[in-house]
């Protein structure tokens, strides 16, 4: 029995220490757990080690969600073929009743992306609203569709939001902000 609760004692010291790994304002700390386009389980710490490129929307969308896509896209493409391999894509449904992994996976499919890099995610309505409340998106139900943010966000390898693209400011900012986040990695 002590060895049993020796064992827990180290279990959650050693999860406490793993924690502690993550800046204070990283958004790695976030709990929130969702699902891909493939139905697996995703966190945002799995990306850790990358720059992520962040980004709310929901298939349905007719407005804004298709140009923020149509903007990763070129996003994905202007960078280097050593870049790519540093940095993942996050798309973060704001509609999860609508959204199921397999409206997910067609989305994407329709809009030409097949990247294991690119990762389309649902959670509940309440996990959605705490990530797009640390993410500063806001959104709201408005006569069947959802009004929302227009936003491109860059995590850096640590999980610290380290520059919002909003409307239609210039992509070559995002990738200043993607390449700085990248030399100042460890």
């Amino acid at each position: 029995m002590s060895r049993f609760i020796l064992c827990l004692v180290i279990l959650m010291l050693s999860s406490q220490v793993l924690a502690a790994n993550f800046e204070a304002n990283s958004l790695f700390n976030s709990t929130v757990q969702f699902n891909d386009q493939n139905s697996a389980l995703f966190a945002l710490s799995q990306q850790q080690g990358h720059v992520q490129l962040v980004a709310f929307v929901y298939t349905h969308c007719t407005s804004v969600c298709p140009i923020i896509v149509a903007d990763l896209k070129r996003l994905d493409g202007m960078l280097s073929r050593a870049l790519k391999n540093k940095v993942q894509f996050l798309l973060v449904s704001l509609d999860p009743e609508n959204d199921s992994a397999k409206t997910m996976k067609s989305f994407l499919q329709e809009h030409g992306i097949a990247s294991t890099r690119w990762h389309f995610v649902r959670g509940n309505n309440d996990d959605t609203r705490e990530l797009a409340l640390l993410f500063d998106v806001r959104y709201r139900q408005d006569a069947g569709e959802i009004a929302h943010s227009n936003m491109i966000s860059v995590l850096d390898t640590h999980g610290v939001l380290v520059y919002q693209r909003k409307g239609n400011d210039s992509l070559e900012a995002v990738i200043g902000a993607i390449t700085q986040a990248l030399t100042q990695a460890p």
